[in-house]
């Protein structure tokens, strides 16, 4: 919650940085619905759980902003994304298949699934009907 002219206001936004040596940094950053400057609030957290917040107000918040903006992007370039990243997690799926059981159902596939899209068909799967006569 951002404080300027005795008016309690959110933030239009939130920047999320990288730790840095703390538990925590973030940058809340909004214009005061009243007088309309500019004004950011620095939040860390410390290893001693102690909290420092740093309030300022006109170029200096924009100063920050710009800074805590370019932080971020630089950390999210390093973030791995793409092809190579996705492949080592898998969950499971079934395949349907065109053939048909003795019952005249689809046969289905256990397949293992990356988040890549590639699959590996494991084994046919044996489904078992009950009668409740």
């Amino acid at each position: 919650m951002l404080r300027c002219c005795c008016v309690n206001f959110s933030p239009e936004q939130k920047i999320v940085l990288p730790a840095k040596g703390f538990l925590y940094r973030c940058l809340e950053f909004g214009e005061c619905p009243k007088c309309g400057a500019k004004i950011s609030r620095f939040i860390r957290q410390d290893f001693s759980y102690n909290i420092t917040v740093t309030q300022r107000s006109g170029i200096k918040a924009q100063r920050e902003l710009s800074k805590a903006q370019n932080e971020r992007r630089r950390a999210d370039k390093l973030v791995k994304q793409g092809s190579s990243s996705a492949q080592h997690y898998r969950y499971g799926t079934f395949k349907k298949t065109a053939k048909k059981d003795l019952y005249g159902n689809p046969v289905y596939i256990a397949q293992s699934r990356n988040f890549n899209n590639q699959a590996v068909d494991m084994e046919e799967v044996v489904t078992k009907y009950y009668s409740l006569y």
